[in-house]
């Protein structure tokens, strides 16, 4: 009496779980025609943005549109500059004009980060993208006119002041080992730039150098940099450790096969030819679909047949082949 007792227990129990995860599913069935539903009702007690942020965690889907498609909008001019203002002052009030180092305002710096995207890489990539391209040579399109100007004096009356000696009359300063290694890069720049017709250079060739010089800077300033490796994801399932051991996915396996069948059960007279025990419900036609002698093709579920037939036999509804797969793979009740 205990025994049953117990399992009567379990089984309630895997119900109300079932009832429960079964919010987060749409609640209506396949419809014909347009119509409104909220693919978030599971979710209706969070504030807007919290339930898509949670939704897109839990299904493994974006909770709004990709950054590149706001970035179309924002060249097509859907989406105005004077926008991201607007949305940026709002969002770090009075903080907005904070000095950033001597980068500018937080609101200038958030905005330049919003506007100019960075682009990533891997190492080969990038040595590629370097050699073959412009990106070195001239300021892209998108950089505005003033501040390309401003960066190119900038860097020529740097140059120009630190040939003639100029930023020594200060009193020198022990440099470090950096500044001594960018300083031997910056000489090289130079001399393969022709430093003594330094005077007759064009501007595009300080353009050029210009951006040679500030490549350099940056990639120095990386170089030292640790790179953190990512944390690897724990194991939790039973699927995540036959993934590691063997390479192979059980979910993409068994997504396959119900794909197809649920497809075909739901179907509303669009297939060529209609499920077989269609009538009997969804666990009974697949019983008795995949019990047929044969079985299905794909050589993994080779023991399906059998599988079935002893279920069958057993006389198990869905909630007990449930509890009994729980229970044969130790799953506890916690989880």
């Amino acid at each position: 009496m205990s025994t049953f007792r117990d399992k009567h227990a379990k089984l309630t129990y895997l119900e109300h779980v079932i009832a429960h995860a079964a919010h987060l599913l749409p609640a209506q069935g396949p419809i014909r025609v347009f119509i409104h539903h909220n693919t978030l009702h599971a979710f209706e007690d969070l504030p807007f943005e919290e339930a898509v942020q949670k939704g897109a965690r839990l299904f493994g889907c974006h909770p709004y549109l990709p950054e590149d498609r706001y970035r179309e909008k924002l060249a097509r001019g859907r989406i105005r500059v004077a926008d991201l203002e607007a949305v940026l002052r709002e969002d770090l009030g009075n903080r907005g004009d904070e000095p950033i180092l001597r980068l500018g305002a937080r609101l200038e710096l958030r905005l330049a980060m919003l506007l100019y995207p960075l682009r990533l890489a891997p190492t080969a990539e990038l040595r590629w993208f370097v050699a073959r391209t412009d990106a070195l040579t001239c300021f892209r399109d998108a950089a505005p006119p003033l501040l390309r100007e401003t960066f190119i004096e900038e860097t020529r009356n740097w140059i120009m002041r630190d040939l003639s000696g100029e930023s020594d009359k200060g009193g020198r300063k022990t440099k470090s080992r950096r500044d001594l290694h960018l300083q031997k890069e910056l000489a090289r720049l130079l001399e393969r730039f022709g430093e003594r017709s330094v005077e007759r250079w064009s501007q595009e060739t300080w353009e050029t150098f210009t951006l040679q010089v500030l490549w350099r800077i940056c990639r120095d300033g990386v170089h030292g940099v640790k790179i953190s490796a990512p944390q690897p994801l724990p194991l939790v399932r039973h699927r995540d450790f036959l993934l590691a051991a063997t390479g192979q996915d059980s979910d993409l396996l068994v997504h396959e096969v119900l794909i197809r069948f649920c497809a075909a059960f739901l179907d509303q007279g669009f297939c060529q030819w209609p499920l077989p025990y269609r009538e009997r419900g969804f666990y009974q036609a697949f019983c008795a679909l995949y019990r047929l002698r044969g079985g299905p093709p794909d050589r993994w579920l080779c023991g399906l047949s059998k599988e079935l037939t002893r279920i069958e036999g057993a006389r198990l509804d869905p909630q007990e082949t449930l509890l009994e797969s729980l229970q044969l793979l130790g799953v506890p009740d916690t989880e």
